[in-house]
C-alpha cells in the first residue's frame, strides 16, 4: 500500500511556482551588438546601445520621396564621411552658428513640424521689435504649434531667429508663410522636405529698414529700386536706385533680407539648414521675391528688391519643377499732372516672363523691370510729367552642400553662388 504514498502527497501540497525567466529567456531577442559600443570606418557608422541593439531612429519624412524611414545604425552610411579621429560621423558646422543648436535637438521626442493643410497658408508672425522665445505657427484650421525658438545676434544687421525642429515637412499643396522683418533659420539634425511652399516673399510684407546705403529714401516723384545681388534701376528723374549688398555681404553672413523702398518691401531672408538631408520635390515653390513699387500720393515708388535663401545639407536635393524664387519687385509708373498711377508686378507675379514687368498706364511713364537671374533691375522711363520708378534688383540663393550638382533648368529664379559646406 505504500506505493499510493507519493501521488497523495503530492496532491495534497499545493503550492505557487517560484517565478523564473524561462519565458524572457525564450521570447527574449538575441543581442545585435556589443551594448554601448561605437565604430566609423571610411563612411559607415555603427552605434550599438545599452540593451544590445542596434541604434534606431524612425524619422517621418526621410525616405527617398518623403515618406517615413526608420534608420538603423548598423553600417550606416555618413552623410559627410567619418571623423578623422573619433569614432563617429562628421557634422555639418553651419554658417550661421547652429552648430551647438543642432546637437541639442533631441534626436527621439524633437519636434517633426509637418505643413499639411491645403486651404490657406499657415502663418509664423514675429516682429523685430517684440522679445519673444516662441513662435506660433497657426495653421489654416486654427489648430497650432507653439515652437521654441533661439535668437542669435548678428553683427550689423537684426537678430537671426533659430527654430529647432528634429524634421520639418511641407507637403504637397500646403504653404508656410512667414510675416517678419527678422531672418529665419530652420535647423535639423535629420531631413527637410520640401513639396509644398515656403513663402517670405513680400508682396504682404510692410518696408522696413534693412541696411543703410540699400534701402531707398522717400524723394518724389519718383523713386529707384531697391537692392540686393546688384543695385536697384533708377527712375526717370534720375533718382538712383539702391546699391547692391552683394559685395559687402558675398557670403550672406549675416542673414539678411533684400532691401526696400518706402513703397516696396524687400523679400525675407530664410536658412534650411538640415544635417542629414535637404529635398526639394517637383512642386517645392521657396519664395523670397521683393514686391513690386506702389503709388502712394503723388510718389510712384521703385520695387523691392528679392530676399535670400540659404540652403545647408549634406545632400541637396532638387527635383525637376521645383523654384526658388526671388526676382525683384518692378517699379511704378505715373503721372504727376493727372495723378494717374499703375502699381509694378511683384516679383512672382508671373514666373514665366523674362522678368516682372515695370508699370504703365495711359500718359504715365513706365516703372523698371524687377531684377531676374539672368537681367539686372531696369530703369523707369518717362518725360515731363510721365514718370517711371526703378525696378527692384534680384535676390540671392547661396548653397552649400558637400558635392555641389547644379539643380534642373528654371529652378533658380534668383542670383546663385554655391559655398563649401565647413565639418567638425
Amino acid at each position: 500500500m505504500r506505493w499510493f504514498t507519493l501521488p497523495v502527497l503530492l496532491a495534497a501540497c499545493q503550492f505557487d511556482r517560484p517565478a523564473d525567466n524561462a519565458d524572457a529567456a525564450v521570447d527574449a531577442r538575441p543581442p545585435e551588438c556589443v551594448p554601448n559600443t561605437q565604430t566609423c570606418t571610411g563612411e559607415l557608422f555603427t552605434a550599438c546601445g545599452a540593451d544590445g541593439r542596434y541604434i534606431r531612429y524612425d524619422v517621418p519624412n526621410g525616405g527617398p520621396v518623403g515618406e517615413p524611414i526608420t534608420l538603423v545604425m548598423h553600417d550606416y552610411a555618413c552623410p559627410l564621411g567619418c571623423h578623422a579621429s573619433e569614432p563617429r560621423c562628421n557634422r555639418l558646422s553651419s554658417a550661421y552658428d547652429v552648430a551647438d543648436v543642432l546637437d541639442q535637438i533631441d534626436l527621439v521626442d524633437g519636434v517633426d513640424l509637418i505643413i499639411d493643410e491645403t486651404t490657406g497658408p499657415a502663418q509664423i508672425t514675429a516682429a523685430n521689435g517684440q522679445m519673444f522665445d516662441t513662435v506660433t505657427v497657426v495653421h489654416p484650421s486654427g489648430r497650432t504649434d507653439v515652437l521654441p525658438v533661439l535668437r542669435i545676434p548678428q553683427a550689423g544687421s537684426y537678430d537671426l531667429v533659430v527654430v529647432p525642429l528634429r524634421t520639418l515637412t511641407i507637403r504637397q499643396g500646403a504653404r508656410l508663410r512667414l510675416f517678419s522683418d527678422l531672418p529665419f533659420a530652420f535647423v535639423s539634425p535629420f531631413d527637410i522636405v520640401v513639396a509644398g511652399e515656403l513663402d517670405y516673399s513680400a508682396k504682404a510684407l510692410p518696408s522696413v529698414l534693412s541696411r543703410p546705403g540699400c534701402d531707398v529714401p522717400l524723394g518724389p516723384p519718383a523713386t529707384g529700386g531697391a537692392g540686393n545681388a546688384g543695385a536697384g534701376g533708377a527712375a526717370s528723374t534720375g533718382s538712383a536706385g539702391g546699391v547692391s549688398i552683394l559685395m559687402d555681404n558675398p557670403q550672406a553672413m549675416p542673414l539678411e533680407r533684400g532691401c526696400s523702398t518706402p513703397g516696396g518691401a524687400g523679400g525675407g531672408a530664410f536658412a534650411l539648414v538640415a544635417a542629414r538631408r535637404l529635398a526639394l520635390a517637383p512642386t517645392a515653390l521657396l519664395n523670397v521675391s521683393g514686391r513690386g513699387g506702389q503709388a502712394v500720393g503723388g510718389t510712384v515708388f521703385g520695387g523691392g528688391a528679392g530676399g535670400t535663401v540659404s540652403l545647408e545639407a549634406p545632400v541637396i536635393g532638387v527635383a525637376s519643377g521645383a523654384i526658388i524664387a526671388g526676382r525683384g519687385g518692378a517699379g511704378a509708373a505715373g503721372n504727376t499732372t493727372t495723378g494717374a498711377s499703375a502699381s509694378g508686378a511683384n516679383g512672382d507675379t508671373d514666373l514665366s516672363l523674362p522678368t516682372p514687368p515695370g508699370g504703365s498706364c495711359g500718359g504715365c511713364g513706365t516703372g523698371g523691370d524687377g531684377g531676374a537671374e539672368r537681367s539686372a533691375a531696369r530703369d523707369g522711363t518717362g518725360d515731363g510729367p510721365s514718370v517711371g520708378a526703378g525696378g527692384g534688383a534680384v535676390g540671392r540663393c547661396v548653397i552649400r552642400t558637400r558635392l555641389y550638382t547644379a539643380p534642373p533648368a528654371g529652378t533658380l529664379r534668383i542670383s546663385t553662388v554655391a559655398l563649401p559646406l565647413a565639418l567638425r
